[in-house]
């Protein structure tokens, strides 16, 4: 894809190999995307955080989020994010990232309006294309 648009994004999970590879295949979608590398949902509420005190463009346009995580799990990160006000500072699509195929974890993102989709792990490219594709 050779779209000039700049996104800042977050990608939270705690497994090395699994950022590693999906940030490589987000940069391979787009080479313009910054893509933040996070390694838990506590160091993530720490940078949105910082970026909101900074200023809250900051925040990124995208979240790319591990349910399953320990210390802080996915669904504990979403309940933080609203409780701090981030869902109103700027309309940040959250995409939530499954090892299994749980029908709980979609029906319970359902309940939540800024989670877009709900992506089984590995993720793919053909996965990105269909959740940040133009309509």
């Amino acid at each position: 894809m050779s779209n000039k648009v700049f996104k800042e994004i977050y990608l939270i999970d705690d497994k090395d190999i699994d950022r590693q590879i999906s940030s490589l295949l987000l940069k391979k979608y787009n080479k313009n995307f910054v893509v933040h590398s996070i390694q838990s949902g506590r160091v993530a509420i720490e940078k949105l955080t910082l970026a909101v005190n900074l200023n809250s463009k900051l925040l990124p346009d995208h979240i790319f989020l591990d349910i399953d995580m320990p210390d802080m799990d996915g669904w504990q990160f979403l309940s933080e994010y609203k409780r701090l006000g981030f869902d109103k500072s700027k309309k940040t699509e959250i995409f939530i990232l499954s090892g299994i195929f749980n029908s709980e974890d979609v029906r319970r993102s359902h309940s939540e309006s800024m989670v877009k989709a709900v992506i089984c792990k590995p993720l793919t490219l053909e996965d990105i294309r269909k959740v940040l594709s133009p309509e």
